[in-house]
């Protein structure tokens, strides 16, 4: 639980990929410490569905922006529709994200495409129109990344580059905005409980050894209101970054390729494959 804090419903939280998982429970937060909320999603009914139960919980004031991060003329609509509420931006949570598991040879182009406007271009364009306004309420912004942007990750290849990309825009944003007030804060979760796995053609996560949502959104949430730089949620994920950083590049890839199914024998069948595949 979060307590001790003074609600404000002048404060406008800007959030992306709202309807489930993360970004789901950083909404149900920030409505319970008295902010309106501003919440994109693609996904309408579950929009909907959200939306009820903020409700609930006791949200004062919640607008549903849909559409495709994807596409880059709905991002610019975004900040039209916000002026339009009338409220500061003192929070843009730039959540949302997908991913393409399999091996960037056969990845079909489209959905890796999509992957790379998503994951940032959206976080990026949204960022720099909202800025402006952040800039005036002395706001703050947090992306969130994954454990991913530490190392190559065989079978999320863009995936892994695109959080890593995240993770070296949001520190250098925060050299840059710090004269102006604005903190930037980067979540880097593990594995967690979410839909995003199934929705993005992978196993689920229901082992309790994995946390919830709920559990790394609070994490994140303290860590913005701290001013915290590069937030690690557990212990293991933070000792893992400490490590890694300590090895050199080449020894990681080597380490990966020696444990991963992406190693000798894949590489043989990748030739015989790559006469017949269709990646676009």
């Amino acid at each position: 639980m979060i307590s001790g804090e003074t609600g404000n419903t002048l404060a406008l939280a800007v959030i992306t990929g709202a309807s489930s998982g993360i970004g789901r429970a950083f909404a149900s937060i920030f409505a319970k410490q008295g902010c309106s909320l501003f919440l994109i999603d693609r996904n309408f009914k579950t929009t909907i569905e959200t939306q009820n139960a903020l409700t609930k919980e006791g949200a004062h004031s919640i607008t549903f922006c849909e559409g495709d991060l994807a596409h880059e003329s709905f991002l610019s609509s975004i900040p039209e529709k916000i002026r339009g509420i009338g409220l500061p931006v003192h929070y843009l949570i730039n959540n949302a994200g997908i991913a393409t598991q399999g091996d960037f040879l056969s990845n079909a182009w489209k959905k890796e495409l999509a992957s790379i406007h998503v994951n940032v271009l959206a976080p990026t364009l949204l960022t720099k129109l909202l800025l402006p306004e952040l800039i005036k309420a002395q706001g703050s912004i947090l992306f969130v990344s994954s454990t991913a942007a530490f190392l190559p990750v065989p079978g999320l290849c863009v995936y892994g580059a695109t959080k890593s990309f995240l993770l070296s825009l949001s520190e250098t944003l925060r050299i840059e905005l710090k004269a102006l007030a604005v903190s930037v804060t980067v979540l880097l979760p593990g594995p967690t409980q979410t839909s995003f796995y199934k929705n993005n053609g992978m196993n689920s996560l229901s082992s309790k050894r994995f946390p919830t949502a709920e559990e790394v959104a609070i994490f994140g949430y303290r860590s913005l209101k701290h001013k915290k730089s590069v937030a690690i949620y557990g212990a293991k994920n933070t000792f893992l970054f400490s490590v890694l950083r300590l090895f050199p590049s080449k020894f990681l890839s080597w380490l990966l390729e020696k444990f991963s199914s992406f190693g000798k024998e894949k590489r043989k069948n990748f030739l015989s494959l790559t006469n017949s595949l269709d990646v676009l």
